[in-house]
């Protein structure tokens, strides 16, 4: 029922997905209460939303430039699937080599660096069913390794995004 979808729950306008997760370069968007039927031109999704966010800013700015507004933008960032053009995800080719284990020690490391965490702080245990990254194959490394490169990429590309959208205001 609409009444359940963002524009039944207060908000003017929408546009997104309404699902965990959604093709980031094929997206089944919805606009509004209706199937966005729009030509993405092949665009990823954090793309796509920026501009119909900025889009929205802009309209709304040149109707009254006085009134606030309120955006909830909310990327795909996260969900999976994780995708992102290679350009982003090479950005971190041979990043995550030494694996999980090692990587989530050096985070640590650096974080105690910059004062965000106290030196008392330990790496916790890892979670039930991750194994331990010396227990992998060849192979299953390099997929693993590569998924956090695909992952960190996703990232960086949002944050460009979010960069054009506050650029923007």
């Amino acid at each position: 029922p609409f009444n359940r979808w963002p524009t039944g729950r207060g908000f003017d306008k929408y546009f997104g997905f309404l699902y965990g997760e959604t093709d980031q370069y094929t997206p089944f968007l919805i606009e509004g209460t209706d199937h966005y039927t729009g030509d993405t031109k092949g665009k990823h999704f954090t793309t796509l939303i920026t501009d119909k966010a900025i889009g929205y800013i802009g309209n709304q700015k040149s109707v009254n430039s006085e009134k606030p507004f309120f955006l909830y933008y909310a990327t795909g960032a996260g969900h999976a699937p994780h995708q992102v053009d290679k350009s982003w995800t090479n950005k971190y080719k041979g990043k995550f080599d030494k694996g999980w284990d090692k990587y989530r020690e050096e985070v640590l490391i650096n974080q105690k660096k910059l004062g965000v965490v106290p030196e008392y702080v330990t790496v916790p245990a890892a979670t039930n069913g991750i194994k331990p990254w010396d227990s992998l194959s060849v192979d299953q490394k390099k997929v693993y390794a590569r998924f956090q490169e695909a992952y960190a990429g996703f990232l960086e590309h949002t944050d460009y995004e979010i960069g054009r959208l506050i650029s923007y205001l």
